[in-house]
C-alpha cells in the first residue's frame, strides 16, 4: 500500500510567512502556516482542523500495472478500509469511479484528494478505485494528446480495462460493481455504457455529453473543439460519431442500471444531454434494470445549495447500494 498524496504552497502571504495544504487520497486535506524565518526544523503548526483522518490504505497501481486494449501502460489506484487487504479477497461491492468530478482529461492533472462524498461507501468496507487514463496531464502533453481530438477511444479503453482489471484479480465481479463520472467523464460513463454493456452492474453519468454531434452548437460545446474535434473536419466527424454515446444506444441490448443527473440552467452541459440519452435507453433496453433521469435547475455545482447537493447525493448511493445489494451500515 502506498498513500499518495500531494503539497501545495504559497509563500509571501505575510512578510516572512508561508502556507501550505497537505492531503492525498486517504486522508483530509490539512492546512498549515509556519514562519519561514525560523529554522528549518522548527514543527509548523496546524491552523485548520479538519478533523479525524479516514482510516484507509491506498493501494498504488503504478503506471505499467494495467494494460489498455492497445498495449499501452496505465493505472489505478484503490482506496479501501486497512482491514480488506485480502489479496485475492472478494470485498463489499468495489466502484470503479472515474474520480474527477467535472473534468477529466482534457489536459488536467488529477491530483491526489480526499473527497468527502467517498464516505458513505468506504464506510461500507468496500473498495473505490481511481483510473488513471489517458487524456489528461499527468504525465505530459503527449499523455494528454493520446486521450484527445482522434484518439479520444483510447480513454473509454483505458477505463474498461481498469474495471475488467478488477474483475479478472478477483478484487470483485461485474455484478458487484458501479461506475461513476460526471462531465466530460459523464462523457467517459456513455461510451462505456454503450460499448460493454455488460461490463458492470450500475453507471452513474453525472451532467454528462452524450450527443457529440451537436455539442459544438453550443457555448460551452464550440469552447471544447480543441479537445474533441469538429463535426465540420470529415476525419473527426467519424471518429465523433463512432463513440458518440446517444448515436450507439441498440434497441434489444440489456443495459445496466442506469442514472442520468442534469441541470436545466447548466452553462456547461445542455439539459438536453441526459434526457434525450435517458429516453434513448428507456425506449431500447431489454433487461430488467431502471434507467433514470435526475434534473434539477442547477448544474456543475454552480449556485448549488448544500441540501440539493446532499439529496443528489443520497439518491446516487441508494442506486448504487440497492443494485449491488449493499445493506447500509452506518459508522460506529
Amino acid at each position: 500500500p502506498v498513500d499518495a498524496g500531494q503539497v501545495t504552497a504559497r509563500v509571501g502571504e505575510r512578510a516572512g510567512q508561508g502556507s501550505c495544504r497537505l492531503g492525498g487520497h486517504a486522508r483530509h486535506e490539512q492546512s498549515m502556516r509556519r514562519g519561514l524565518h525560523r529554522h528549518p526544523e522548527h514543527p509548523a503548526v496546524p491552523v485548520v482542523d479538519t478533523g479525524p483522518q479516514v482510516v484507509v490504505a491506498v493501494g498504488l497501481r503504478a503506471h505499467g500495472d494495467t494494460a489498455s486494449d492497445d498495449g499501452d501502460d496505465i493505472g489505478a489506484e484503490w482506496i479501501r478500509p486497512q482491514e480488506t487487504l485480502g489479496a485475492g479477497q472478494e470485498q463489499r461491492g468495489p466502484r470503479v469511479e472515474d474520480y474527477s468530478h467535472d473534468q477529466v482529461s482534457l489536459g488536467i492533472s488529477l491530483k491526489p484528494s480526499f473527497d468527502s462524498t467517498w464516505l458513505p461507501w468506504l464506510e461500507q468496507e468496500a473498495v473505490l478505485a481511481v483510473a488513471n487514463i489517458r487524456g489528461g496531464g499527468e504525465y505530459g502533453e503527449e499523455w494528454h494528446e493520446q486521450g484527445s481530438l482522434t484518439s479520444k477511444q483510447q480513454v473509454f479503453d483505458d477505463f474498461a480495462a481498469c474495471a475488467r482489471h478488477l474483475v479478472e484479480t478477483g478484487v470483485t465481479t461485474t455484478t458487484r460493481l458501479a461506475l461513476m463520472g460526471g462531465s466530460n467523464g459523464g462523457l467517459l460513463m456513455g461510451a462505456v455504457l454503450t460499448q460493454h454493456p455488460d461490463i458492470a452492474r450500475a453507471v452513474v453519468a453525472l451532467v454528462p455529453v452524450m450527443d457529440m454531434l451537436r455539442v459544438e452548437l453550443h457555448p460551452n460545446g464550440a469552447f471544447n473543439v480543441t479537445e474533441y474535434g469538429s463535426v465540420n473536419d470529415p476525419a473527426q466527424f467519424q471518429v465523433l460519431h463512432a463513440y458518440s454515446p446517444y448515436h450507439h444506444v441498440q434497441d434489444g441490448v440489456a443495459y445496466p442500471a442506469t442514472l442520468l443527473t442534469g441541470g436545466e440552467f447548466d452553462p456547461r452541459v445542455d439539459a438536453y444531454h441526459p434526457k434525450k440519452m435517458a429516453a434513448r435507453l428507456q425506449a431500447a433496453t431489454a433487461g430488467p434494470e431502471p434507467i433514470l433521469l435526475r434534473m434539477k435547475a442547477t448544474g456543475h455545482g454552480i449556485g448549488e445549495p448544500l441540501d440539493e447537493s446532499v439529496a443528489e447525493l443520497a439518491d446516487v448511493y441508494a442506486l448504487i447500494f440497492d443494485r449491488l445489494s449493499i445493506q447500509y451500515r452506518p459508522p460506529t
